[in-house]
């Protein structure tokens, strides 16, 4: 197969809004990409159903499609037995845990076996993946569009990007949010995640999840943002806290990346003496760098370098 801007691409599923902000751009660039978005996986029978009403519409329908890119590596059966070449791009959690699960991991193998190009999108997912394949390539996350007015910084707000639950750093969270309030600050997270209600009671004032626009102005609002703590990589959430030009506490991908390095074991310490130090400061520098790493321009490149190679 000869890839070029005719080549019909249909992406599987829309995990973080990552495979919707590269369709979009994709389009406007003149591709042939489309989107096909999937009910969310859950063992009940409503859920059940939906995949199943979903499946019967899909499957007459993807013969229109000559690439096939499933997005989060349980959905492969998407393609399964398609005649299209096939991409398996795995995000996160398909990598870390679903893998390691016995059923789940006997279905991500068939999809392995069926795909013809296996990708993941944030670096430390591949170790975990040099158990599954040898074949998976980094494909890095396009960063959401920015907003043109995102507000001034709210003078001693602070602001959480993530989800409160073990993987995106625990109680280490909470704790560190617990010393911020304590100290004056006001703090913003989101009603998300299984350590919400300790968030909560710690003082945090939670506020329901939103649009991407909302969320990157309301990122902005903070004089200091905190992002995931728990692996060496950017969340669509840390990106889009790098595009409001805060500073950033977070793991980060590597040295280069400008943000403020934190573990779970130093966050709170981290966090009270850049409340202390940072606050009201501004720079342009990690819009740069996520626009040359994780820009919507760079990462279609490197996107249409794997069709290409199909």
């Amino acid at each position: 197969m000869l890839y070029d801007n005719a080549t019909r691409v249909i992406h599987v599923n829309n995990v973080a809004q990552v495979p919707q902000t590269l369709v979009s751009a994709a389009r406007q660039a003149g591709r042939s990409w489309v989107l096909h978005k999937i009910p969310p996986a859950s063992p009940t029978p409503k859920a059940l159903k939906a995949r199943y009403e979903d499946a019967k519409s899909w499957f007459p329908g993807r013969r229109a499609g000559e690439i096939i890119h499933v997005h989060y590596a349980p959905n492969g059966y998407y393609f399964w037995g398609a005649k299209a070449k096939k991409v398996l791009h795995f995000h996160g959690t398909d990598a870390r845990i679903d893998s390691t699960q016995p059923i789940k991991r006997e279905l991500i193998k068939i999809s392995i076996a069926q795909a013809d190009a296996i990708a993941y999108s944030t670096p430390d997912l591949k170790e975990h993946l040099k158990k599954l394949t040898d074949r998976a390539v980094y494909l890095p996350n396009p960063a959401p569009p920015i907003p043109p007015d995102l507000p001034e910084a709210i003078r001693g707000r602070i602001v959480f990007n993530t989800r409160w639950d073990e993987s995106k750093g625990g109680l280490s969270l909470v704790r560190a949010a617990q010393l911020l309030v304590r100290n004056g600050y006001e703090v913003i997270g989101f009603n998300w995640g299984v350590y919400a209600p300790q968030a909560k009671a710690a003082g945090v004032k939670l506020l329901p999840l939103m649009s991407q626009d909302k969320f990157t102005k309301l990122l902005s609002s903070g004089e200091l943002i905190v992002g995931q703590v728990e692996f060496p990589a950017l969340s669509i959430s840390d990106m889009q806290s790098l595009a409001t030009g805060r500073p950033l506490i977070a793991i980060g991908p590597s040295e280069e990346c400008p943000i403020i390095r934190a573990t779970r074991k130093n966050l709170s310490e981290v966090c009270l003496e850049a409340a202390r130090t940072l606050m009201g400061s501004s720079s342009p520098a990690p819009r740069t760098w996520l626009e040359t790493h994780h820009g919507v321009k760079h990462c279609l490149k490197q996107w249409e370098k794997l069709y290409g190679a199909l």
